[in-house]
């Protein structure tokens, strides 16, 4: 169990428009798209530069969600990233769904992120230290553990130490426990909302040996302490993590690779709450 969580998580709940707002969908002359075969969704990259980024995701029942970031930059030094999350409509035409505006700011040793949308929000506080001093420790646990699931025909417990979404059966009976964070859930093996989170937790541990060999532990450990708490999911976000931990921002592939791993958690962690 990691033992570093600096502050309350944050609930960052989306905003109620109180009215459709429709408009017409702007062209972007370049695009990247890769697909998550893992969730099932395909996600495409359509402008991005350091003050405004904008993707679509294609969910795997078709649905088509644009969402658009804008950065400014405050007098205080701290940065406000607003996100609009629209539906795609037919005509070329989308529809605002939701918009949140989070706050994230720095001293020489804390990030600090807070969610100015939500008056009841507290805020999240990352300690800079504490990952870079993770990152070592959690490479050499994490692909050991993986090594350990991968030797076993049936094993007893699996999922992902790192972000701490985790499963454990019963070998003498059909006892069954789900776990993420510090909560946990006693249920049977055979329940399907367990199986459904079980399976979900395996493709996030699944995913971290490409973290690993790419040093990104540290860096998706961060994000996932600042997302966990809500449904704040956002490409921004995980670029500005990257600065204040002082690494450069990377290309395209690496960035889908954080956020892909963050998508798995948050997945896992929808699994884990619709689990009675």
């Amino acid at each position: 169990m990691k033992k570093f969580i600096c502050g309350v998580i944050a609930v960052f709940a989306f905003s109620t428009v109180a009215s459709p707002t429709l408009l017409t969908l702007a062209n972007y002359e370049s695009n990247l798209e890769l697909t998550s075969d893992s969730l099932g969704e395909k996600f495409k990259l359509l402008y991005d530069d350091e003050n405004k980024s904008v993707y679509q995701i294609k969910d795997e029942t078709g649905n088509i969600f644009e969402y658009v970031e804008e950065v400014i930059r405050k007098s205080d030094g701290t940065e406000e990233i607003t996100q609009q999350k629209f539906i795609v409509l037919a005509d070329n035409q989308k529809e605002l769904l939701d918009e949140k505006v989070i706050s994230i700011g720095e001293t020489a040793t804390e990030i600090i992120i807070e969610e100015l949308s939500d008056p009841n929000s507290t805020d999240v506080v990352i300690n800079k230290a504490e990952q870079f001093n993770v990152e070592s420790t959690l490479e050499h646990q994490s692909l050991n553990f993986i090594s350990e699931i991968n030797s076993r025909a049936v094993p007893t417990s699996g999922g992902s130490y790192i972000a701490d979404i985790r499963w454990e059966e019963s070998t003498k009976s059909n006892k069954a426990t789900a776990i993420l964070g510090t909560k946990y859930k006693n249920t049977t093996k055979q329940q399907w909302q367990y199986r459904d989170f079980k399976a979900a937790a395996n493709n996030v541990v699944a995913e971290e040996k490409s973290i690993a060999t790419l040093g990104l532990i540290g860096v998706v450990d961060a994000v996932w302490v600042a997302v966990k708490g809500g449904d704040l999911l956002s490409w921004t976000l995980i670029k500005k993590i990257f600065g204040k931990l002082g690494k450069a921002v990377p290309v395209f592939g690496t960035l889908y690779t954080v956020y892909n791993y963050v998508s798995l958690c948050s997945d896992a962690k929808g699994k884990y709450n619709a689990i009675p």
